[in-house]
């Protein structure tokens, strides 16, 4: 089993985060798990750069082996884009505390200093609709 974490804004943290997920996972037999950099703030990447850097860590998976997304809070957003593009080899995905919808809810501050994460969240504000049951549950 395969994770792929995709963080949310504090990218300062995810030094922590890929530290955190190597000591959980090397105490779950079978279980690795991949930190995905977004770096939502840096302007000079498009949204399109971020989501190929988790299409490769899919395809860096072998096929027989299962993969589930996880996304924290920004990266909710991203993870559901990626699991309705690739939902055929994409076993779970789960968010956690993600703003996953709603981009004209978004205070002119997040589309200011992240115009990417506010790009996600309209990408799955259309993509959500989409989604059948099994895949929402």
């Amino acid at each position: 089993m395969q994770y792929i974490y995709i963080p949310g804004l504090g990218d300062n943290y995810d030094r922590y985060r890929a530290s955190g997920l190597r000591d959980w996972s090397k105490r779950r037999k079978g279980v690795t798990a991949e930190l995905v950099p977004m770096r939502w703030s840096d302007r000079s990447e498009t949204y399109g750069q971020k989501f190929a850097r988790v299409e490769a860590a899919i395809a860096a998976v072998s096929e027989d082996e299962a993969i589930t997304l996880v996304g924290e809070s920004a990266g909710g957003s991203m993870a559901l884009a990626i699991f309705h593009k690739h939902a055929t080899r994409i076993s779970r995905c789960v968010t956690v505390c993600g703003k996953n919808r709603g981009a004209d809810t978004l205070g002119a501050i997040y589309r200011q200093r992240t115009p990417t994460f506010f790009e996600s969240v309209e990408r799955t504000d259309a993509i959500i609709p989409k989604l059948s049951e099994d895949e929402l549950r």
